[in-house]
């Protein structure tokens, strides 16, 4: 009875067949990412800080990316790209690649150090790719990164900070 009305479903065009299997095929392999919403514990003595995303699952030969974002309190602060990296310092089996730094930053003339300097004045998402060898045994892995950066104001110019952020991905078939 199912097959019958799924077939008169697709003869009378009520569902496209190809999209509608394209879209479960992508459904069923997509990575859940969790969100990175700004954080609420921005305050003017803590201007900035640093939050980590990725997939919450992969399967052996999977790629995936994962995102590092510096939030600012206002549109006041801005962030140093010369001051800005990722570096990760625990993958497990995991390929990390090269950081992708996003959005361009702006040139502007610094008035702490009387130069012209590079800063980013919106939120600066580090994105990194990574792969999943083939022959990677189920479990939990955690990826350790350490996120570097400084921002100043109008008036301040805070010390330079590391962030050591932690993200949990499961291994496990598709």
């Amino acid at each position: 009875m199912t097959r019958t009305l799924i077939l008169l479903s697709l003869l009378l065009g009520a569902v496209p067949v190809q999209e509608t299997w394209a879209q479960a095929q992508v459904a069923a392999r997509a990575p859940v990412e969790p969100a990175t919403p700004r954080p609420t514990s921005l305050t003017k003595k803590k201007p900035f800080k640093a939050v980590a995303a990725g997939p919450a699952r992969v399967a052996p030969g999977d790629s995936f990316t994962l995102r590092y974002t510096i939030y600012l309190l206002n549109d006041k602060h801005y962030l140093y790209k010369d001051a800005c990296s990722v570096t990760v310092s625990e993958a497990g089996p995991f390929q990390i690649g090269e950081v992708h730094y996003w959005p361009k930053p702006q040139k502007t003339h610094d008035p702490f150090e009387n130069t012209e300097k590079e800063v980013y004045h919106k939120p600066l998402t580090m994105y990194l790719t990574g792969k999943v060898p083939p022959d990677t045994a189920p479990g939990k892995v955690t990826v350790r990164a350490v996120v570097a950066y400084r921002g100043c104001n109008e008036s301040v110019c805070f010390f330079p900070t590391k962030e050591t952020l932690e993200l949990d991905i499961e291994v496990g078939p598709r």
